[in-house]
């Protein structure tokens, strides 16, 4: 009987690491989906671009308003946006209303925090635009990773001891509950020890010319610039072993957090895919 309810518990640990594991790349992924727009012309791709990065990363919105003619509601809603798609990925999770809350702070904190400074621009034959700007990754979920993954053992043995001792198995809401909680905890504890960044890096974005005649920097180059605010190098590895154990035959073939499929795209455990199309900009 003991046996039985400990292979149980175990069956119930390895889920909930897997989908530990998944909270902690689909948090990394803060994908940005913006949809700013402007009607006037562009004079200046360097101000264009810290204006579209600080309402974006920042809440900073009086330049953006400025140089694109936005209103002040849709130039905040840039910034909105971003965070709630962002919370999918612990909506689905159907938290408690606190916790729920605390992750939406504690996200939003995250964006306001990343480092980069906007350089010089380069225009190209064709009338586009190159502006390089200089990135400091924050390591704070690097940084996190290996504490998550004791405590989240530590969690594990708690509740089999617990279980054997009587204690009735918790539901796959209730333990879920506790890995957020306990995710958030620890995040919570690093962001206010102060956060760390790495070693600078520049990163080239584009500003392009469409058909109609207003600019935009294209969606990839967003991508790229999200997964270099934040460093993931500790998260894709562990998402890569994460996938491997759900291929071999005790791994179940399960779904990551939120139902979705290891290596099934580019998705956050909401399912969320990012949006493919460009960031509209001045005219």
């Amino acid at each position: 009987m003991w046996s039985r309810t400990k292979k149980t518990v175990s069956d119930e640990r390895g889920k909930k690491y897997r989908k530990g594991r998944y909270v902690l790349g689909a948090a990394l992924l803060l994908g940005v989906a913006l949809c700013v727009c402007s009607c006037i012309r562009m004079i200046d791709p360097v101000a264009y671009t810290q204006a579209v990065l600080d309402v974006t990363y920042k809440n900073e919105t009086e330049q953006y308003i400025e140089l694109t003619g936005a209103t002040e509601e849709d130039a905040k809603q840039v910034f909105e946006s971003n965070l709630e798609l962002t919370s999918k990925i612990y909506k689905n999770a159907k938290l408690p209303e606190e916790l729920e809350n605390n992750y939406n702070q504690l996200f939003k904190d995250i964006i306001l925090r990343v480092r980069y400074t906007v350089g010089e621009a380069t225009k190209n034959e064709d009338g586009n635009y190159v502006v390089d700007v200089s990135v400091e990754p924050m390591t704070l979920f690097d940084d996190t990773y290996e504490t998550f993954r004791e405590k989240s053992a530590e969690y594990a043995v708690n509740l089999s001891n617990s279980v054997m001792e009587g204690t009735p198995v918790p539901t796959e809401e209730e333990m879920q509950q506790a890995v957020y909680q306990l995710y958030y905890d620890i995040l919570k504890a690093e962001l206010d020890a102060g956060l760390k960044y790495g070693k600078s890096e520049t990163v080239r974005i584009h500003v392009n010319k469409t058909e109609k005649g207003t600019y935009e920097i294209p969606a990839d180059d967003i991508r790229m610039l999200d997964s270099k605010l934040v460093s993931q190098e500790k998260l894709l590895k562990a998402g890569e072993e994460a996938e491997k154990e759900q291929e071999t035959p005790d791994g179940n073939g399960g779904d990551a957090a939120g139902g979705e499929k290891a290596g099934e795209g580019e998705k956050t455990p909401g399912g969320e895919e990012k949006d493919g199309e460009g960031v509209p900009g001045a005219s």
